[in-house]
Order: C-alpha cells, then sequence, then structure tokens
C-alpha cells in the first residue's frame, strides 16, 4: 500500500475523504494534518509516497507548504484538493511544483484517477478546469465533446466503443477525430494520446 498524508482543516471532509481511501485498500494514511505547518513537518519527517493538501489552511496555506518542501528538495508528490478552480491558483501551484490539482467537488474516482497519473510521474489537472485552461495556461481550442473523445482515445477505446459509450454516431466520432488532428496540428492517434497527457486528461 501506498504511504499518504493528507492535510485539510474541515473535519467532515476528513472524515469522508479517510474512508473512501481506506475502503480502497490502495493507501495507508500515516497522518492527517489540519494546519500547514502540520502538515509541513510531517511530510518532512514522514516522507509519504503521496500528499493530498488542501490550500485554504491556519498558519500557511497549502501553497506555501508546497514552495517550502521544493525548497527542500523534497519531491514527494503533491496533488492539490481545494476548492478554488480559479486559474490563478491552479498556476500558482503547479509553479511551485504541485502534480496535480483537483477540486473538492469532483468526483472520488476522478481523485483515484489523479492520484495514479501523479504517480506514474505525469501531471494531472481536473476535468471540470482543464475544459477552459491547460496546466501550461492556454485556453483550451478543444470543445468539451472533442476532450472527452481525446481523453477516450488516449485511454485505447476504438472510435467504435467511444460511440458507444458516448453514445454518438461512429461517424461523428471520426469527425471529431480528424478535428483534433486538425486543430492540435497531430497527424497519428499516439500523438493524440500524448497530447491528452500534456492537457492532463490521463
Amino acid at each position: 500500500m501506498k504511504k499518504l498524508i493528507f492535510a485539510d482543516d474541515h473535519a467532515l471532509f476528513c472524515q469522508g475523504l479517510e474512508r473512501l481511501l481506506m475502503d480502497s485498500g490502495q493507501f495507508e494514511i500515516v497522518s492527517k494534518c489540519t494546519t500547514g505547518m502540520e502538515a509541513l513537518a510531517e511530510i518532512r519527517r514522514l516522507r509519504p509516497e503521496i500528499t493530498l493538501l488542501d490550500i485554504s489552511m491556519p498558519d500557511i496555506n497549502g501553497i506555501e507548504v508546497l514552495a517550502s518542501l521544493r525548497g527542500d528538495g523534497i519531491e514527494t508528490p503533491v496533488v492539490i484538493l481545494t476548492i478554488h478552480d480559479e486559474p490563478d491558483w491552479m498556476h500558482r501551484a503547479f509553479h511551485f511544483g504541485a502534480n496535480g490539482y483537483l477540486l473538492k467537488n469532483d468526483l472520488f474516482e476522478e481523485l483515484m484517477l489523479a492520484i495514479s497519473t501523479v504517480l506514474d510521474g505525469k501531471r494531472y489537472l481536473s476535468n471540470r478546469i482543464s475544459q477552459h485552461q491547460s496546466i501550461d495556461g492556454y485556453n483550451s481550442p478543444l470543445s468539451p465533446r472533442e476532450r472527452e473523445v481525446l481523453q477516450l482515445i488516449s485511454l485505447g477505446l476504438t472510435n467504435r466503443h467511444i460511440s458507444e459509450q458516448l453514445e454518438i454516431s461512429l461517424k461523428t466520432v471520426d469527425t471529431h477525430s480528424t478535428r483534433l488532428m486538425q486543430k492540435l496540428n497531430l497527424h497519428t492517434t499516439a500523438e493524440l494520446a500524448r497530447h491528452a497527457v500534456k492537457l492532463g486528461l490521463v
């Protein structure tokens, strides 16, 4: 099991998150923190394999915790888990070394995907935010449906399976795939998959 720390000062949220994480059977929660300073000390002491970090906490915020860790050369993967969906917060988090950025109203399944992505050495951005912004800060040229198709392509689904999952015709999927390649100046499915990783879709 992966050793995990999470830091958040909202008791009810923490209780629910802890139960979901424990029920997954994938994590050993080695510390639960309610302040930024406590989180910083515990991460330094325990060096967990993954940390879930809120932004708004007493004393110092999650971005300051993150900046201090990276300044110390501690590369523990950190997923920011927050209510803040403003691009400025997201860009600050990634600037200071966040590996993932998720919203508290995202589904637990997406949190698990984010953790898996981060542990695989990639960055992850909440799908709610990535519909409008990329990690690198550029507005996405893709429509929400095109992003859905791109995500499913990157997961290895065939066009027929994508049409079944999205309940659209095979011809429509083919059209979306063609437009994706034109908009992104890409030429193969493999290139589309790599681009999806860059956007944080997988």
